[in-house]
This record gives structure tokens, C-alpha cells and sequence, in this order.
């Protein structure tokens, strides 16, 4: 009897919920995200407003799904960076090996060597805070993780007897590495990438937090969960949604991801 891969069903759900509410928020919102009202301040959930207001009126269930739009938008951006390029350096040096190996890889080891929220606070304390600063700052320090992982998977599929049979077919470099081996190492990258998403939203999350991430008029989850902590026992619901919405986004990746392991494994 097969196992269930449970971890893969339930973060599968919880993702797809939250992208279905995001996207359905980028075209229909109940309100304004940034519309503010002095006779709806500090309002607790109800009917009209599922996840109540803030302390400036603003109905809270509009803002976070915005949020959860920008976070989103930022983890895609930044993990298709990160899975590009580390693909291309990952598969070139896990195939061929040698010198280009050895320098790939001392650079990643470099840039992997420090924090990656630690070093992207600095590079935006320097350069600026902003949405495409962030997205580029992120993507480039996540290279080194898919780059390492794809080149260990086709380290160790490149002495397989498909890979050699599809040389001895007179297939080329390319054709190798891209139509044979990166299919059966798809698993692994798979569950990489919805690691990734879990770390780049909750970099994203951390960074706008300490207000060195998105900055207004652009919603952001983390500066919302920090703009609530001043008010957590006037206006609790702000804090616990929009807290509730960032755990469940990061639960759905991280089971997602550990889902994909377990199919791999399989």
C-alpha cells in the first residue's frame, strides 16, 4: 500500500488557499488597503470588516492580503533569480567538473559565507531600501544554495548508465544536462525551491519589520506586524491576523518542501 505524503497534501492545500485569496486580491479588494476612516478606527472583526480595522481605520483583511501580494511578488522574483542562475552555474559545474568547478564554487562558498539577511540588511542600508532592491539584493545571495544543490545532483547523476548511454547516442553537453539529467533531479529541486520561497518571505517579512524593506505606499506584511505591536492591546486582531497570515504562508512552503523531499525519497 503506498504511504500518503501528507506533509505534500497539506502544505499543498494551505498554499493554494492563500495564493487563491492573494490573486483574487489583485483584482477585487472589499476596501481601500490604504483607505483611512476616523468612524471605523480600531473596529474588531465583524461582517463588515472579517479582520477588523486599524488604528486608522484601514480594514485589515484588504491590507493583508496587499501585503501577502508584495510578499509574494518578492519571493517569486527572488526565487526565480536564485533557481536560474543557479541551475545554469550548478549544472556546468556539477557536469564537467574541474577548474570552472573549483571557481564556481569558492564564489558561492564566499557569498554563502555570511548571513544572507544579515548581508542583505547591510547592502540596503547602504544602497536603499526599496521593492526592487530587495528582490535583487535576495536573489543574487540565493544563487549559492540552488547552485550547490544542482550541482551535487548532477555530480551524482552524471556516472549513471542513462547519462552514459545517451553520450554513446551521440547526445551533446547541453542535451545531457538539460533533457536527461535535470528531469530526474526535479524532485530535489522542487522541494528547494518551496524552501526558498519559505526564506524569501520570511526575509522579506524580517527586513520590512525593522523598516529597511518595502516602503509605503507599498503594503508589507512585516512593517504591518510592527506597526501593530504599538497597539496590541487596543487593536490584538491586527497583530494575530496578520502574524496568523505570515505563519501559515511559511507552514505551506516549509510542508510543501518537506513533501517534495518525501516523494524524492520514494
Amino acid at each position: 500500500m503506498k504511504k500518503i505524503n501528507w506533509n505534500l497534501r497539506i502544505g499543498g492545500t494551505i498554499t493554494a488557499v492563500l495564493v487563491l485569496l492573494i490573486l483574487i486580491g489583485t483584482v477585487w479588494l472589499p476596501y481601500d488597503p490604504n483607505a483611512m476612516s476616523s468612524a471605523d478606527k480600531q473596529m474588531a472583526p465583524c461582517l463588515a470588516h472579517l479582520f477588523g480595522t486599524d488604528n486608522f481605520g484601514r480594514d485589515m483583511f484588504s491590507r493583508i492580503l496587499e501585503g501577502g501580494r508584495t510578499s509574494l511578488f518578492i519571493a517569486f522574483c527572488t526565487v526565480a533569480i536564485g533557481v536560474v542562475a543557479g541551475i545554469i552555474l550548478g549544472s556546468l559545474t556539477g557536469y564537467f567538473g574541474g577548474w570552472l568547478d573549483e571557481l564556481l564554487m569558492r564564489i558561492c562558498d564566499s557569498i554563502a559565507a555570511f548571513p544572507s539577511i544579515l548581508l542583505a540588511l547591510v547592502v540596503v542600508s547602504v544602497f536603499g531600501a526599496g521593492k526592487y532592491k530587495i528582490i535583487l539584493t535576495l536573489g543574487i545571495l540565493f544563487i549559492p544554495s540552488f547552485a550547490r544543490i544542482v550541482r551535487g545532483e548532477f555530480a551524482k547523476e552524471r556516472t549513471k548508465d542513462y547519462v552514459q548511454n545517451a553520450r554513446i547516442m551521440g547526445a551533446g553537453p547541453l542535451r545531457v544536462m538539460f533533457s536527461h539529467i535535470l528531469p530526474n533531479v526535479q524532485n530535489v529541486l522542487f522541494s528547494s525551491v518551496a524552501i526558498g520561497f519559505n526564506n524569501a518571505v520570511l526575509a522579506e517579512a524580517s527586513m520590512s519589520y525593522l523598516s529597511m524593506g518595502v516602503q509605503p505606499p507599498d503594503a508589507s506584511l512585516g512593517r504591518m506586524l510592527s506597526e501593530a505591536q504599538s497597539t496590541m492591546f487596543t487593536t490584538p486582531w491586527c497583530a494575530i491576523f496578520t502574524g496568523g497570515f505570515i505563519v501559515l504562508l511559511i507552514l505551506g512552503f516549509t510542508l510543501l518542501g518537506q513533501g517534495f523531499q518525501e516523494k524524492g525519497v520514494q
